[in-house]
Formats: C-alpha cells, structure tokens, sequence
C-alpha cells in the first residue's frame, strides 16, 4: 500500500481479512516515498521486495524457495500459469535464479463497452506480445510475470527513478544486463485477461485518456540510452547488439509504421 494514500491501512486490512484463508500467511507494507523515487508501480513493487526477510523469517521461508509474483491490479491471474511455474521449477531446478516467467494479455472482459480506438489499440497490444514471447534467447514481462527474491537481489531489486517508466519492460533489460546474458525467459502460453481503459465522458474523454496513456508509455523511450550506454559499457558480445536492436525496435516501429501505411 502507498502510504500516500488515505486510509491505505484499512483498505489492506479488509482484503487481508477477506483472503487470509486462502494463503499460508497475508500481510502488507507501506511504502513511502524516498527521495530518489519516483510514483508508480516499479517504487511500490521495490519497497515490498526489499521489505520482504522479516516475513520470510515469520513464516520459516527460505528466501531461496521465494518467487515473485507481480500482476496489474486489473489483471484476471490464471491458476494455470502458476501450475506452469511449478512444474517447469521441479523439472529444471537450475535455473530457478535466473529465470523469469512472463506470459500474454488478452483484453475481453470489456472489449465491447469502450471505444473501437482502445479496443483495436489493446487487440494490437495484445497480439505483438504473443509475437514476441516465443524468445531467441530472452524476451520481455509486461505486466503481469514472476521472478526469483534471489534474482531481484542479486540485481539491486527494481529501478524506481523517474527514468525506469516501464516498470515491466525495463525490468526485463536490467536482469540481462546485470546478470551479463546469463537469464532466460520461460514463455507461459496462459493469457492474463485485463481490462481496457475506461472513462466516463463518452468518446473524445475517452479518446483523450488513451492518448495520455499512449504518451506515459511513449517515456519508456528512455530505455534505448540504458542499452545504448550498456551495450558500450559491456563487453563485446552480439547478444548484447539483438538486445539493444528490441528495444530499439519496440519504440521505432510504433511511430514509423503508421507514416509508411500511409504513404504506401
């Protein structure tokens, strides 16, 4: 919870008191702000992980066995992909702290009541992610994925200035980065269902709240001078050039195609 927020405590402790029979053991953290932070999900996410031993230690958990799960508040999680992660660690215990564990979105649970400029902007969405789960040698978690307490350690946990905007897309950069290439992306072929965005206001408030979204995912740019300044920074390898080029690509291509349709 942001400690921000008005009555954050009361909220955690009803859905706490709501779900506690459904887990060994439920509890909440506060986050406040640092200094060097910037609002959003990758601070929220970071300040938990980081606060996470003490609940190890209550619970006799070896930070070892601790994966973690990080899903969009909107997000339907399948039980599937969980059974997934399961059976593919009990089969390749190797690479447990290494790996990280991502699969598609699909937006169907109110594809029909918003717009047809959101509803093919999320279809689109949706179906160049499924493009690139399938990894030559790793790819990016968006949204929802689940990586090992050791792994997230081991790399300083997540990025929380205001240049790490894609908390997701990102993340996925700095475990190739900091662990040299050493990581791998276990595709999980179960969609996350989420929900469209949504506004009251009819369709050009609509229309708008899009575009602003559209905009503060456009800040991800940002990322191509972390690979830039990576690829650089590292030792030659050509590996390291194919994740400079995704990342290259994945902002390219969304402002060039629309101009070649057009002309074509």
């Amino acid at each position: 919870m942001e400690a921000g927020e008005e009555n954050s405590d009361q909220k955690a402790k009803v859905l706490i008191n709501r779900f506690k029979n459904k887990f060994r053991g439920i509890t909440f953290t506060r986050h406040e702000l640092r200094a060097h932070e910037a609002k959003g999900k990758a601070s929220n996410v970071s300040w938990c992980a980081e606060h996470m031993p003490p609940t190890f230690e209550k619970l006799m958990i070896p930070k070892e066995d601790v994966m973690i799960a990080v899903f969009d508040a909107d997000s339907w999680a399948p039980s599937l992909f969980f059974e997934e992660i399961d059976q593919y660690l009990q089969k390749n215990p190797e690479n447990k702290h290494k790996i990280c564990f991502g699969g598609p979105q699909i937006y169907t649970r109110n594809n029909l009541d918003v717009t047809f400029i959101v509803r093919v902007s999320d279809m689109m969405h949706s179906y160049i992610h499924m493009a690139n789960i399938p990894p030559i040698f790793f790819s990016f978690p968006l949204s929802n994925y689940s990586v090992s307490y050791v792994l997230m350690e081991k790399i300083g946990f997540w990025d929380t200035c205001a240049d790490a905007v894609a908390e997701d897309f990102h993340t996925g950069q700095k475990i190739y980065w900091k662990t040299g290439g050493d990581c791998i992306l276990a595709p999980i072929y179960v969609p996350f269902n989420q929900l469209s965005l949504k506004v009251d206001g009819g369709f050009c408030k609509n229309f708008a709240a899009k575009f602003w979204q559209a905009e503060r995912h456009t800040e991800g740019i940002e990322d191509v001078s972390y690979n830039l300044k990576m690829l650089f920074n590292k030792p030659f390898r050509f590996k390291n050039i194919i994740m400079t080029y995704f990342v290259f690509e994945t902002f390219t291509l969304p402002a060039l195609i629309p101009w070649c349709m057009f002309f074509i």
